[in-house]
């Protein structure tokens, strides 16, 4: 087989109710300059077995299985994919997601010159291939964007990027060391790796020179189930893209975009430090503690904030926030209305 212009990366994971639809959609596609790198964490469903009949059936589907690592280490089989592409451009179609006929080659002549990242619309499907709605309702024109710019959008949730529709320049996805993902901090104190490989490299990606162009074309079709990974950790992707947006911001530079962020995020942002900062005094973490107190007092509506005060008065007397919290509850549950 000649080098491919676009290598396509899968990870499935007992996905065998939705696999063969997924490969199918690539097979279908009108472009046919493509393979197919497909990585098998370990399916016990017989995803693999149906993954098979498409690689006997044409050499451009190439297959890989591993034993089964998981979603925080999901970066690590992305790379290897990765490892094992040829082609100049990178499509992401996770195992239980699709595309539409003319995915590839309406994505494949976005990328002239200079341009090292592209997407389009996407829609949400159930397990029964339903439309659920369209992802996002921006309108975009036909121009490039500087790729500095999307970073800014992407970290200000106004992008409106699903992988399933993104393509990748091979060369400066391997100039950031490939695909990336970050530890975050949780409400018990703790840090896991944010089990999600596309925010993080999105976010490194795009610091990079070079335009952007962006379809109004559905170029991706993702799927909501009860199983997938997104529904399983939601709040820690949540937790993890904030946290990750606030870096990414930091590193930028982008102060004054901090609060909109904030803003955005505001009922989340609040609950989280919340848990922060009980959990702080219950470790007599006092650094921690201050911190989650500086934030619930910037950023918490009147609730968040007579809660920071408790806090902060806890931490002074060497006390925590469970003895007497539930009580203090009952009497804030007065206050309608506030996050």
């Amino acid at each position: 087989m000649s080098q491919p212009e676009v290598s396509i990366i899968t990870l499935t994971y007992n996905h065998a109710k939705y696999i063969a639809e997924c490969l199918d959609s690539v097979y279908r596609q009108s472009f046919q300059s493509w393979e197919q790198i497909i990585i098998d964490d370990g399916s016990t469903d017989g995803t693999w077995d149906i993954i098979q009949q498409y690689v006997q059936k044409d050499s451009r589907f190439r297959a890989y299985q591993q034993e089964h690592v998981g979603p925080f280490r999901m970066v690590e089989t992305y790379n290897r994919a990765l490892f094992h592409a040829t082609g100049k451009l990178i499509a992401i179609l996770e195992g239980d997601d699709s595309w539409p006929p003319h995915k590839l080659k309406t994505q494949t002549v976005l990328h002239e010159p200079g341009i090292i990242f592209s997407y389009g619309r996407t829609l949400i499907i159930d397990e029964n291939n339903s439309i659920i709605r369209p992802y996002s309702n921006f309108e975009w024109d036909d121009k490039p964007l500087p790729a500095q710019k999307l970073r800014m959008e992407l970290l200000c949730r106004q992008a409106g990027i699903m992988p399933v529709s993104v393509m990748l320049d091979r060369d400066t996805l391997l100039s950031i060391g490939g695909f990336r993902s970050e530890r975050i901090a949780m409400p018990d104190g703790s840090f896991c790796i944010f089990p999600s490989a596309d925010y993080a490299t999105f976010i490194r990606y795009l610091f990079n020179d070079g335009y952007v162009r962006r379809s109004n074309d559905v170029l991706g079709h993702w799927r909501q189930h009860t199983t997938q990974t997104t529904h399983v950790y939601e709040n820690i992707f949540h937790e993890g893209a904030f946290q990750l947006a606030l870096q990414g911001l930091y590193a930028s530079r982008e102060r004054n975009k901090y609060k909109h962020l904030y803003r955005s995020h505001r009922k989340f942002a609040s609950g989280f430090y919340l848990n922060v900062l009980r959990r702080a005094l219950m470790d007599g973490d006092k650094i921690r503690a201050k911190m989650a107190i500086r934030r619930l007092l910037w950023w918490g509506g009147s609730k968040r904030r007579l809660e920071a005060i408790y806090g902060f008065l806890a931490l002074l007397v060497g006390m925590n926030m469970e003895t007497p919290f539930a009580l203090y509850e009952k009497i804030l549950a007065v206050n309608k209305g506030e996050d």
